[in-house]
């Protein structure tokens, strides 16, 4: 899944889908619904990196339909269950869909404000949406961005 994910960022897509495929061939040959104690390993992991992979790879449609098959409840981790969430707001921030974004980040931010408060990731996208985010969004992204301790 690492590597999947490192050859998204790098822009080798072939590679980065052909690591999620093995992965995720890996992960449903276990055990329904396990996930190994410590790395999480198994489907509901496996399908969040495969989102993250689609964003990485800059296919916002990919990551959302992906998104759609995810069961968050089957995700064993608050801090993993906030990821996906996160993963979705960088995908509507990829189409410009700033509302969309504010709210898959606000829902992120209600399952674990710690995880997102120390994500990068979620912290740029808070002042991605005050800056970018519109009127409509404004008090409710400058409201986000505070309590992920972000000053815009």
């Amino acid at each position: 899944m690492h590597g999947a994910i490192t050859a998204a960022r790098i822009g080798r897509e072939g590679d980065a889908l052909r690591g999620i495929d093995q992965a995720m061939t890996m992960a449903r040959a276990l055990p329904e619904a396990s996930a190994h104690l410590w790395t999480l390993f198994g489907v509901a992991n496996t399908e969040i990196c495969a989102v993250s992979v689609q964003v990485d790879l800059r296919k916002s449609g990919g990551a959302l339909d992906v998104a759609s098959a995810v069961d968050p409840d089957a995700v064993p981790s608050v801090d993993r269950r906030s990821r996906l969430w996160l993963e979705l707001s960088r995908a509507y921030a990829l189409q410009r869909d700033w509302l969309g974004s504010l709210g898959a980040l606000r829902t992120g931010a209600a399952i674990s404000e710690e995880s997102m408060r120390s994500h990068p990731p979620a912290r740029s996208l808070a002042s991605d949406l005050v800056t970018h985010g519109g009127r409509l969004n404004d008090r409710e992204s400058q409201a986000l961005a505070t309590r992920l301790g972000v000053t815009a």
